[in-house]
């Protein structure tokens, strides 16, 4: 486990370790707080990540579990004491618990993949389509400041592209993300440069772009956007994460959950544009957006 990753990748580590060593001795959380003196939801609150965990209580549980190897017992120290690390962000009163864990965990991640049935992914958005956007989902207790602050957040996330080594990034986006005249009638002012920008950003090496045709009909995933974060260290599950009816992103980390999105997304790929044919389908959108034509539900090729 590299030292450079996140604290809260750390944590997720050290909890995913700790549940594995539990399980490998047979052992129940009600069983391990009984031998321990502890109520069972502390043992529940540490592998679910809502606590902590310090170095005594650590070794109190790896007795009970009996782990004896030297090198296993210190890398399981220097986890919790790296998770115990506070992280804090310029945006924690902006941004929800949940967007600041995901922007963390996808900062150590090796590979993010996305599906996005209705809109243009944060990571991929400009400046003007984020504030469009932002400002439509905006509370009336939100004020100016707010906005203009989850704009800023939103664009700084957005140098994880600008990184020297990034995740590997794979978006799919159902042609009617690019197709929606997001900011006025046309949506010129501001999808012409949104879509421009995707074709650039489609160039970068560790990033790929693939458009869900609406030729290709109806298919599973249509259902909801979704998150698939990989990272190189094995000890680590795959996260997935699914859009709830609130707007946020929540986490499932099981491999039993995250395996049938994983599936979905390399079905996607299969039926989506290719990344070398991405600049000739936008550019047919951007020649209908020209012409005003009205949306007959078209596939974007000429």
């Amino acid at each position: 486990m590299a030292e450079s990753l996140d604290p809260t990748v750390q944590r997720l580590a050290l909890r995913l370790q700790l549940r594995k060593i539990r399980l490998d001795a047979d052992l129940t959380q009600k069983e391990v707080a009984s031998q321990l003196d502890w109520s069972p939801s502390k043992v529940l609150r540490i592998e679910s990540g809502e606590n902590s965990i310090s170095t005594t209580d650590l070794q109190a549980l790896l007795s009970v579990y009996k782990v004896t190897d030297a090198r296993k017992k210190d890398e399981l120290i220097r986890l919790a004491r790296e998770s115990r690390k506070q992280m804090s962000s310029a945006y924690d009163d902006v941004l929800s618990k949940e967007s600041l864990l995901l922007q963390r965990y996808e900062k150590s991640a090796s590979i993010r993949r996305q599906f996005e049935p209705a809109i243009v992914p944060g990571l991929l958005q400009t400046r003007e389509y984020a504030e469009t956007m932002l400002r439509l989902y905006a509370s009336p207790e939100d004020s100016e400041r707010d906005i203009q602050r989850r704009v800023e957040a939103r664009l700084e996330r957005q140098e994880l592209l600008e990184q020297s080594n990034p995740p590997e990034m794979f978006f799919i986006l159902d042609e009617a993300a690019v197709r929606r005249r997001i900011g006025s009638e046309t949506g010129r002012s501001v999808m012409r440069p949104q879509i421009e920008y995707l074709k650039k950003v489609n160039d970068h090496p560790r990033v790929s772009v693939q458009i869900m045709p609406f030729a290709v009909g109806g298919y599973k995933a249509m259902r909801g956007p979704f998150v698939v974060i990989e990272f190189a260290e094995a000890s680590l599950n795959d996260l997935l994460y699914l859009e709830s009816v609130s707007g946020e992103y929540v986490k499932q980390e099981e491999p039993s959950e995250t395996r049938p999105y994983l599936e979905q997304f390399w079905d996607l790929e299969a039926k989506a544009t290719k990344k070398d044919e991405l600049n000739g389908f936008l550019d047919g959108v951007l020649s209908d957006m020209d012409d005003e034509r009205p949306l007959t539900g078209g596939t974007g090729t000429k």
